[in-house]
């Protein structure tokens, strides 16, 4: 992926050490030339010196890491060394390894939903399901740091099959004409079990399978594009849609789209976020927006909080819009009830000839 190991050997007495990680640091710090462009590139460094004693390789990798994820967020281009302070956070990330592994035996995870519109109608035209995690001891743990410890500890696979079979069988109590927005993580896709377990949940439910919409990001081709194109294909073969999620995030995101068989694409919300002061993002949105639908692509926009962000995406052609200007994620029991109650001013405006954007913050 993005993560590289170094094994140096340096003398720590005259710092000759810190003066390698330093220069190491300056030099991935400067602009690479590509293509006839300058591409500004910088990399976030942990280091963990090895003791004479040390025999455990994984612990010592894994305490880097730790180091790592330090530099990253103290804003990242700098390093960090690890210190004995960190155990203390490892010990805790296995505590919730082992309780992530738990609540997903259990069916303990819940999923809540945010909905998407039509950019001109203000219909709904689907949700996107998204996991939450209650820990009875430490409250409410965030996606960003949950699945993150589900892929490091080889649980991503239970977890992405548990949410696909939840997320169509409560799809099922939805409006006949809502698709449903799975988010699916690099390493479920190179599962064999993805095409099986869906398969059998929609069999098993009758759900429409063009109703479901999996959301990829494009890190999923960091590794083998022949293998991810042919398992991509078998998805579409399925009758499910294919979404390239966080569009705009990688320079490589145009290509990805004319070569694998997207229906979708979602505007990363940092884009939408800035629209009203940055020309540059309002230039990228009409872009893509206007590649997109030269290759009959739809196209979403994540992140839409104000009107003004929802106008400039409606007249650039936007399709669909989602973010906290319509609604927030709701839990099913509420969304349902939303869901029939928007359908229905939908089908009354409808009648009336009426082309007025509905928008209903919940």
């Amino acid at each position: 992926g993005d993560e590289f190991a170094l094994l140096i050997s340096r003398s720590q007495m005259s710092g000759r050490l810190l003066k390698f990680v330093d220069d190491l640091t300056h030099a991935l710090k400067q602009p690479l030339s590509y293509n006839k462009t300058d591409v500004q590139c910088g990399a976030s460094i942990g280091v963990r010196r090895i003791e004479s004693s040390a025999t455990d390789v994984s612990a010592l990798m894994k305490e880097a890491d730790l180091a790592l994820l330090s530099a990253k967020s103290g804003g990242g281009g700098v390093w960090k060394e690890y210190s004995e302070g960190f155990k203390a956070r490892i010990r805790g990330q296995r505590e919730l390894a082992q309780d992530l592994a738990k609540a997903i035996e259990t069916n303990s995870l819940k999923l809540q939903y945010q909905p998407i519109v039509d950019a001109k109608t203000g219909a709904v035209t689907g949700v996107e399901a998204l996991s939450r995690w209650y820990h009875p001891v430490r409250g409410t743990v965030s996606p960003s740091e949950f699945i993150p410890i589900a892929e490091d500890n080889g649980i991503i696979i239970e977890l992405g099959d548990r949410v696909i079979e939840n997320v169509i069988e409560s799809a099922v109590e939805m409006p006949a004409n809502t698709k449903i927005g799975i988010n699916i993580s690099p390493l479920q896709l190179h599962s064999s079990r993805i095409l099986s377990v869906i398969q059998q949940k929609l069999n098993d439910t009758g759900f429409d399978p063009c109703r479901v919409e999996l959301e990829i990001t494009e890190s999923v081709f960091l590794s083998d594009n022949a293998f991810i194109l042919d398992r991509l294909r078998k998805l579409k073969g399925s009758g499910v849609r294919i979404a390239m999620d966080d569009f705009g995030t990688g320079v490589s995101s145009l290509a990805y789209l004319q070569r694998f068989p997207f229906d979708n694409f979602k505007l990363e919300h940092a884009f939408v976020s800035v629209i009203e002061t940055s020309d540059q993002s309002r230039a990228i949105a009409r872009a893509t927006i206007s590649m997109a639908h030269a290759r009959k692509l739809t196209g979403t926009a994540e992140g839409v909080e104000n009107d003004m962000q929802a106008r400039f995406l409606r007249e650039q052609g936007c399709d669909e819009l989602q973010g906290f200007l319509f609604s927030r994620p709701q839990d099913q029991a509420a969304l349902i009830p939303y869901l029939r109650s928007m359908e229905m001013v939908h089908e009354a405006k409808s009648s009336k000839g009426d082309n007025v954007v509905e928008m209903k913050r919940t």
